[in-house]
């Protein structure tokens, strides 16, 4: 619309749509950026909620076979 009021498609390009593509390809940099923040700290909080119970899991697993092996130790 500018080169129209200006009588040259050269300036409504340069000052008006391409200005405009590269705003618009910074605003989407930036929302990339924020998602790609927020799953990464989704992640993040995952793991430091389920890491302390797999070591639990692991424990008590080593724990049982352990129990396990004394017992047949001893009944032998």
């Amino acid at each position: 619309y500018k080169g129209a009021f200006h009588m040259s498609p050269d300036y409504a390009w340069w000052y008006g749509y391409a200005d405009v593509l590269g705003h618009l390809a910074r605003i989407r940099d930036e929302a990339d950026a924020i998602r790609d923040f927020d799953a990464t700290q989704d992640r993040a909080w995952f793991m430091i909620l389920t890491g302390p119970l797999m070591v639990l899991a692991v424990l008590a697993l080593v724990w049982f076979a352990w129990t396990r092996w004394s017992a047949r130790k001893e009944a032998e």
